[in-house]
């Protein structure tokens, strides 16, 4: 007899590490793939690296604040914790729940025919219906790539708000130094209107014109370093810069102009499939698993456990026959299974139909940020079109116009052919096309930078001749 209960303890148990086995491994197959998938991609992200040695400061080009940014940023390493975490908690989303000791101690023994029963000893498992330890670990997987999605769209969107940072930086930074040209003009202006007066020529207005005018150069070039200064202090803040920096250096030469190398219905096909868009796929994932995880409900769990009772010898005086029974002090092991009855299966139908409301909220999210995109992306395109056209009409047109018309006026005014208003309002006009060519060419960079976060992905060029 002891062999033979000993034969069912085995089989009770056998039994459990089959559903045991069908209930996680069912459910593992694809979220193991996802989650091994997952852990690929997150090692090779640089971001995951520690910051043990202090950032060097950039040289000025775009691409070092860009590198800079993307291993300092907050933002970038925020998303990146959250969605290694989540990595983290699909494993665990289809393990079995935790088994269940239990110990109890008999106050009061009970006497059977075979010896008192005094300590009884159990171990139990409950073991879900499969399929919601597997909707469970589909459902952590979705929202693990979910916030992948989350990870790499900020990683986008920080590179785009230090293009636009930069560029910005770099626009102040080309209209001072134009404006500075003011400078040298202005002086040979001046010691050209002094000798005009000395020689009986001119007239101490026009000097003092001049001066003027200095004057007026010199508080245009204050508000343009302050201004630099400003947009140096939001380029160092977007990419995550150590406090203690104050300089934000930008390159010198100026950008290319560029269109696109690719067609508009491509860049918008691509745009549809930015993180930010996905991110709403991954979601309505989520939602189809948190869906079947509440049919799954509908159905019964199973509880299966051995029970061991510690039993001491018999008393030959409480034997009617006033024997030791021959299986005195035999302990018995008993098998249990149990079934969860689920009855409240309106509460599982609600459950049920709420995530297949945000499954359907989810899609049309994505459909309306795929609308957005692609018109964002038209959008830009129609930007970048027109502000290449007007680099080459200050580039064919308008700034060779206003330097043939300087020229012509100074010469004029020195033969006192000109007067001297229109020596100035040469230069000034000069100086503007320039200031606002320079202008054209960073709303060209920018335009560049929003086309490529929205796009998602670098995009090919192809200079404007």
């Amino acid at each position: 007899m002891r062999r033979r209960w000993r034969s069912s303890g085995v089989w009770a148990w056998a039994w459990a590490a089959v559903l045991g086995g069908l209930a996680a491994g069912c459910g593992a197959r694809d979220a193991e793939e996802t989650l091994a998938r997952l852990e690929r991609e997150a090692r090779s992200q640089e971001v995951a690296q520690a910051r043990e040695e202090a950032p060097a400061a950039p040289d000025g080009s775009l691409s070092g604040w860009l590198a800079l940014a993307l291993r300092q940023s907050h933002e970038v390493r925020a998303s990146f914790e959250q969605w290694r975490a989540a990595t983290l908690q699909i494993a665990p989303a289809g393990t079995l729940p935790e088994p269940t000791l239990t110990y109890a101690y008999f106050v009061r023994s009970v006497e059977t025919r075979v010896g008192p029963q005094r300590h009884r000893l159990g171990i139990a498992q409950m073991i879900p219906w499969p399929t919601r330890l597997q909707e469970a670990q589909r459902g952590r997987a979705a929202q693990a790539e979910a916030l992948q999605s989350e990870f790499e769209a900020s990683a986008l969107e920080v590179q785009q708000q230090v293009a636009e940072a930069y560029w910005e930086a770099w626009r102040l930074e080309a209209a001072r130094r134009l404006r500075e040209q003011q400078r040298p003009v202005l002086e040979a202006l001046a010691e050209q209107a002094r000798g005009r007066v000395e020689v009986g020529r001119g007239s101490l207005a026009e000097v003092s014109r001049i001066e003027l005018t200095r004057g007026r150069l010199e508080d245009s070039l204050a508000g343009l370093a302050s201004a630099r200064r400003s947009a140096g202090a939001r380029l160092l803040g977007v990419t995550g810069a150590p406090q203690g920096w104050s300089e934000a250096p930008v390159q010198a030469e100026e950008p290319g102009v560029w269109l696109p190398a690719e067609g508009l219905e491509a860049l918008q096909a691509s745009a549809a499939q930015h993180p930010r868009v996905v991110r709403f796929a991954h979601q309505a994932r989520r939602a189809r698993a948190a869906e079947g995880a509440a049919a799954a409900r509908r159905y019964p769990s199973l509880m299966v456990g051995l029970d061991w009772i510690e039993t001491g010898e018999a008393d030959a005086g409480l034997s009617h026959t006033g024997t030791v029974p021959a299986d005195s002090g035999k302990d018995p092991v008993i098998a249990m299974l149990s079934v969860s009855l689920p009855i409240w299966t309106e509460s599982y139908a609600g459950e049920a139909e709420a995530a297949r409301r945000e499954q359907a909220a989810a899609v049309e999210r994505r459909l309306a940020a795929t609308d957005r995109a692609a018109a964002e992306v038209r959008a830009i395109w129609e930007g970048l079109e027109d502000s290449a056209r007007r680099v080459r009409r200050y580039d064919a047109a308008l700034l060779p116009q206003a330097e043939q018309t300087f020229e012509a006026v100074v010469g004029a005014w020195g033969a006192a052919q000109a007067p001297l208003g229109d020596v100035l309002a040469s230069l000034r006009e000069l100086i503007e096309v320039r200031v606002e060519r320079a202008g054209a060419l960073a709303e060209h960079q920018r335009l560049w930078a929003r086309l490529e976060g929205v796009v998602g992905r670098a995009v090919a060029r192809e200079e404007v001749r």
